[in-house]
């Protein structure tokens, strides 16, 4: 448990950077987005989940998979392993115009996720993590709770900024 402890404290440095959003920069024509792809913002990961309809849906992503629960999926990228909470979000381009590609994931884990998420499918076992009691402040529950926080917060903030914006195409209707 010790270990558990160590990873969670070193999560909560990480997560307590500072997030600065600059959306002043002029932003170019975006590249190609795909399923899969894994953005940064700040010290916040998400994986793109969904490009079929505008705004975008993602999943909230972090590169501290030994936090993962039973409800999270475990996943190897490019260079190394991140878990993918069952937690949807949706970005715009500006957003997406604003974050790092950081690294990908198989559209088909993607699709494990989405239908976990929208058909209450299972996940496999072998790919998410460790059980926990709700309620009990488990270092599982803390990380989880903490990640959709703060992409509530961050992702949510970042669409009131950009629809404040006249120069905003997709709020131009």
């Amino acid at each position: 448990m010790r270990w558990l402890k160590f990873i969670f404290e070193q999560y909560s440095k990480d997560a307590d950077e500072p997030i600065i959003i600059d959306f002043q920069m002029k932003a170019n024509t975006p590249n190609p987005v795909f399923v899969g792809y894994l953005y940064a913002i700040g010290s916040l990961y998400y994986v793109i989940a969904d490009i079929g309809e505008y705004p975008y849906e993602v999943y909230i992503a972090s590169p501290y998979w030994e936090l993962a629960s039973h409800k999270d999926l475990i996943v190897d990228g490019i260079d190394r392993r991140w878990v993918i909470l069952n937690v949807a979000r949706y970005v715009i381009d500006e957003v997406l115009m604003q974050s790092f590609k950081f690294n990908e994931i198989t559209p088909e884990e993607v699709r494990i996720m989405n239908r976990h998420i929208h058909l209450a499918e299972p996940l496999p076992q072998k790919m998410t993590g460790l059980s926990y009691r709700e309620g009990d402040n488990s270092f599982q529950e803390l990380f989880r709770n903490r990640e959709i926080e703060r992409s509530r917060v961050l992702l949510s903030s970042m669409f009131k900024d950009i629809e404040n914006k006249e120069e905003c195409p997709p709020c131009q209707s």
